[in-house]
């Protein structure tokens, strides 16, 4: 017992001798350096953090407005985006994610262009998911400094119609509530195409900002209206919306020194049936049996909800390839004496918009999921404006639109 313990005893201070050597041959470089007078410099101060430190000093924005010839609603939107980088290689550009749909109605988003300041050509592509289409600029060039990016897209279905209003409603996000970086200033220029401009109520015209669910109201008011930009007209002009410009009535509204995940929205009300606009169903989730088990309302009747069974169903349809069969079944449910007042999700399903339909009703029948953000921390989900903005009782983040921004 005793030679065992020596033995042990030996090995535990040979261990010991050992560490406190180590620890002395580590220590030696620093004493030296203190004894010679070297100093180790500490981590470069250029150093990249991450990607998302870095801001945006402006964002400005138009919205057209126009409506086409069977009264449905489009926007184009042109984005001037400049953001202000760090003097050292971090970013190589930004991520822009707009949505597809909202409310559970399909936008049919369309990119139409990205450019630099003045129109010059940059790098960028885009993905997208479920939710979102993804603008991703730049390539493997880091870039520094201030820098202007151009972004513009068309949309369709932007104005609503809600139960519990007596308006069509533009209520629109500008730059979300999904984004690290602050903005100096942000500034939407809504430009209303003649036509639909005849339509609108002066009392009903509202700006609100600050974060998600802030009711405080910003500055909105009547701006001169300009030529529309040619690119603009030919796409109005394809949509069959007249001569766009004659009448147009345009609105600026804006905010300075917005933090991170604040957000500017504008709503805008218009006389009932000035455009062809879809009623949102509530917003998810639903109880489970509301959408798979057959009883409730019956589907499209006066009063019944426009998310019922048989429309909740058409993404099964879809699944076994009898799309077209179901969007029969639920047309023909439809009372003719309901045909008049009820708005339906499939009132104008073709062969065109049939899988954008089927899409967007699918949407309904799960609770939005959290998006997997690109670099950017905050998550979003699917997004599901509220009624009221155009009569002072939104808030910001109520509305369509607005999407989020990140670097890369």
């Amino acid at each position: 017992m005793r030679g065992a313990w020596g033995r042990r005893s030996r090995r535990a201070i040979a261990l010991i001798v050992v560490a406190v050597v180590a620890a002395l041959a580590a220590a030696a470089p620093a004493s030296a350096a203190v004894a010679t007078g070297v100093h180790f410099a500490p981590r470069a101060a250029g150093v990249a953090a991450s990607v998302q430190d870095f801001t945006y000093e402006t964002f400005e924005a138009d919205y057209f407005l126009v409506r086409d010839g069977g009264g449905k609603s489009h926007l184009f939107t042109t984005e001037k985006i400049v953001a202000r980088f760090p003097g050292f290689d971090q970013n190589k550009g930004i991520v822009r994610w707009i949505p597809k749909a909202d409310s559970g109605i399909a936008h049919d988003t369309q990119i139409v262009n990205v450019t630099g300041a003045g129109g010059a050509p940059i790098p960028w592509w885009t993905e997208e998911d479920d939710d979102w289409i993804y603008v991703l600029t730049g390539d493997d060039s880091y870039v520094r400094g201030t820098q202007t990016y151009l972004i513009s897209y068309t949309m369709s279905d932007v104005v609503l119609r809600f139960e519990d209003t007596d308006a069509d409603e533009f209520y629109w996000d500008t730059v979300g509530t999904d984004h690290p970086q602050p903005f100096g200033a942000v500034t939407a220029h809504v430009h209303v195409a003649g036509d639909a401009a005849s339509g609108l109520l002066p009392d009903r015209v509202f700006c609100y900002s600050g974060p998600d669910g802030s009711t405080d109201t910003c500055e909105i008011q009547p701006s001169t209206a300009t030529a529309w930009p040619a690119e603009v007209a030919v796409w109005a002009a394809g949509l069959g919306a007249g001569e766009v410009a004659d009448r147009s009535v345009s609105f600026t509204a804006g905010d300075v020194d917005l933090g991170p995940d604040e957000n500017v929205t504008v709503a805008i009300g218009f006389t009932q049936g000035t455009f062809s606009a879809p009623t949102p169903p509530p917003a998810p989730p639903y109880p489970w049996w509301q959408w798979i088990l057959p009883f409730g309302d019956e589907p499209n009747l006066p009063g019944a909800d426009i998310v019922n069974v048989y429309e909740r169903l058409l993404p099964y349809a879809v699944l076994f390839g009898m799309e077209r069969e179901w969007v029969d079944v639920i047309r023909s449910s439809a009372p003719i004496a309901a045909a008049t007042t009820h708005v339906s999700l499939f009132d104008a399903v073709s062969s065109q918009s049939l899988s954008d339909a089927s899409s967007s009703i699918g949407r309904l029948a799960a609770t939005p999921v959290t998006r997997g953000g690109w670099s950017s921390s905050p998550s979003s989900s699917s997004s599901w404006s509220s009624s009221g903005g155009s009569s002072g009782g939104g808030f910001s983040g109520g509305g369509g639109g607005g999407g989020g921004f990140g670097g890369r």
